[in-house]
């Protein structure tokens, strides 16, 4: 570097030499034109620039970057180019840009805030603020909730300013955007005190420190663990999992304890199970002496491990428990993923209560695992219609397009309604392979399959306009309305 610079020096004072041999005059001569040139520039672009602040730019240059909002708006060239274009512009774009958040179209308040973020002028201050309460909240949000807000110079200190003014934080991605300098101090003290005194923020908290990825998302995550509140709880065991964090086993047990949902204590007790020996042997204990609710979701998550007693305690919950559904399924889908049970065959020799059986052919349809074809044909044809809807998804899954006479069949006779809507959901998902079928469907003497052919052909844009003529013409009032 050295060297070069030292090149750069010598080529200049050839060019000086040089230009003082052709004018005739003496090398101090020519440095002192070119000093006096340089400050003559700076002047006039300062005049330049006060010029566009002070006056204001065209009425051309202001349509101008109305046309490059629309265009970014209206999809019309590609967002990003547009966005640069007027980055590009600047400061002088600025104001333009300011009076586009007032627009009444909540796309061109959106796009004009982000290119304001971009440039990062001081002028949309108050205006990005006024943004902030608007009534597209939605659109707020997304430019707060992006953090690129805090390029304003000031934007952080007022932000700051509102979460301190001691009254409830009505707009909480205020927190997110702060999160994204949580590593400032300021800005994390400030962002502890609002987690700590406004409950109803603690989510976007979670939520914002968590995007960010900062060395205090742990500490945060122990905060929301004290809490009382469980939806807050929740989110934090999910984070902590989700992410990989390490919690002691001593919150991660108060979680596990507390009343959550099931998919919540699930999550808690996989926290305990990854302190390993320690977490086993807690788990082990609460299945014995916990609660009905922890002993269930402690035998739940150590049969992921292989732990022989799990099995028993989950058969013995699943036919005792005939309310809550979600922790039937639960369960179901625990001993069908790592205990092997065929709880189909089970369910078909009586060893369960009817009440339970939508929840757990619910749980096995989660866990993707295939089951025997002629059970699930039994209850298809002889179970509730809830779990008639269930056994259906599982088949078609398993034999795709040779279900297409069942669907068919279910189709022409409508009920029970359940199984007719997952018969038509499952005909969808088919596609092209279900295409030559619902065309036979479209001239069917039976008016539910029409109504079901005009519907399917139009979601699937293959509605081809004699089609949509003939069924507006349709003898029974459901296909005439089905072809709009």
């Amino acid at each position: 570097m050295r060297s070069i610079s030292h090149n750069s020096e010598a080529i200049l004072c050839n060019v000086e030499a040089n230009t003082a041999d052709f004018l005739d005059v003496t090398e101090t001569a020519v440095q002192g034109r070119l000093q006096r040139a340089r400050a003559k520039i700076r002047r006039e672009l300062k005049m330049v620039k006060d010029t566009f602040q002070g006056q204001g730019l065209s009425e051309d240059f202001s349509e101008e970057i109305k046309r490059l909002i629309e265009r970014m708006v209206s999809k019309e060239e590609s967002s990003s180019e547009s966005v640069e274009r007027l980055a590009e512009i600047g400061g002088p774009a600025v104001d333009p840009l300011c009076n586009a958040l007032e627009d009444s179209r909540g796309a061109v308040r959106e796009a004009a805030a982000g290119v304001l973020c971009r440039i990062g002028d001081e002028r949309a201050l108050h205006p990005l603020l006024r943004f902030l309460y608007a009534d597209d909240g939605s659109a707020s949000y997304r430019i707060f909730s992006r953090g690129k807000v805090l390029a304003i110079p000031g934007l952080q200190e007022e932000l700051i300013k509102i979460i301190q003014s001691g009254k409830p934080v009505e707009k909480a991605w205020i927190l997110i955007a702060l999160s994204y300098a949580a590593d400032d101090k300021k800005v994390y003290d400030c962002i502890v005190e609002a987690f700590e005194q406004h409950p109803e923020v603690r989510h976007q908290v979670l939520m914002g420190i968590m995007l960010n990825k900062t060395a205090s998302l742990p500490f945060f995550l122990l905060k929301a663990l004290e809490t009382q509140d469980r939806n807050v709880m929740a989110h934090a065991v999910w984070i902590a999992l989700s992410k990989g964090i390490q919690i002691p086993i001593e919150p991660a047990l108060k979680a596990f304890s507390g009343k959550l949902s099931p998919r919540a204590r699930i999550d808690a007790g996989n926290l305990v199970l990854n302190h390993r020996k320690k977490g086993i042997k807690a788990l082990e204990q609460m299945m014995h002496t916990g609660s009905t609710a922890e002993r269930s979701t402690a035998a739940v998550v150590l049969a992921q491990t292989g732990y022989e007693k799990a099995t028993a305690v989950l058969k013995q919950d699943l036919n005792t428990i005939q309310k809550d559904h979600e922790w039937t399924a639960a369960i179901a889908d625990a001993l069908i993923r790592y205990c092997n049970e065929d709880l189909l065959l089970q369910i078909q020799d009586g060893q369960y209560p009817q009440e339970n059986h939508h929840a757990i052919i619910w749980g096995i349809t989660r866990s993707h695992i295939p089951q025997s074809e002629a059970v699930l044909d039994g209850f298809l044809h002889e179970g509730t219609p809830a779990v008639r809807r269930a056994a259906l998804r599982m088949l078609v899954r398993q034999k795709g397009a040779e279900m297409l006479p069942e669907l068919r069949q279910c189709l022409q006779k409508g009920r029970p309604r359940k199984l007719a809507q997952e018969a038509f959901q499952q005909m969808y998902r088919l596609g092209d392979d279900a295409l030559s079928t619902v065309q036979e469907m479209f001239t069917s003497e039976s008016w539910p399959e029409r109504k079901a052919a005009v519907s399917l052909l139009r979601r699937w844009g293959k509605l081809l306009p004699a089609q949509i003529e003939q069924a507006r013409s349709d003898p029974h009032m459901a296909v005439r309305q089905a072809a709009g």
